[in-house]
């Protein structure tokens, strides 16, 4: 999975340990008030080392400007088996993730019950009640949205699942006020499998796409 894709001036290629800097801030400029990252850089950087380090289970790329040095300019990360590499990846690092969020939860007790339903929800056995890859996270840098990263991004995310003999993949995104995200996925042909309502309130969006 390390060959590179270009596309104009933007490439793709498979995500690094050495890119980490880069895509912990890509994630917290991305998603604001998101509770992963009200967890912290720490706890991201343990999530994505997990994604990278997983070469069975796991699938992560960057998209690089080829004209300002390669700078990574937005990622994706996602799962050929969810279920099996959030189980990995908490048996390997509970440890690192429990320092990572100890003083969240001191703060805010409220954390330790959004941890619990979290956890429970990636660990139960068909816990969106559809199969196939899960693409966990995508994101992109403010100024490089519109301008068909993101796109290029699941292309590639596709044909790698394509080449591993996945058929099937899905993702959840929020329901409201986020026209923007849901329509671009709709434009590029996923589709609404359902909606639903998490432990915590939260209202979801559930789309699924077939691979060719």
């Amino acid at each position: 999975m390390n060959d590179l894709r270009k596309s104009n001036m933007i490439s793709t290629r498979s995500m690094y340990q050495s890119d980490l800097n880069e895509v912990v801030h890509i994630h917290l400029q991305s998603f604001p008030n998101f509770f992963l990252t009200f967890l912290g850089p720490s706890f991201l950087r343990i999530l994505y080392t997990g994604f990278i380090n997983d070469k069975t289970n796991a699938i992560t790329l960057v998209a690089l400007d080829i004209e300002k040095e390669n700078q990574v300019v937005g990622f994706i990360a996602g799962s050929t088996k969810p279920k099996e590499f959030f189980k990995i990846l908490l048996r390997k690092n509970w440890p690192r993730f429990g320092l990572a969020v100890l003083m969240r939860c001191i703060n805010q007790p409220s954390t330790i019950k959004k941890i619990y339903h979290n956890v429970k929800m990636r660990l139960k056995n068909g816990a969106y009640s559809v199969d196939g890859a899960e693409l966990s996270s995508i994101a992109v840098l403010p100024e490089y949205q519109n301008k068909h990263v993101g796109k290029q991004l699941i292309d590639a995310f596709l044909k790698e699942l394509n080449k591993r003999g996945i058929r099937s993949v899905y993702l959840t995104t929020d329901k409201f006020n986020n026209d923007k995200v849901n329509s671009f996925y709709l434009r590029n042909g996923w589709s609404l499998e359902k909606s639903f309502v998490t432990p915590l309130g939260r209202e979801i969006n559930l789309y699924t796409k077939e691979i060719a």
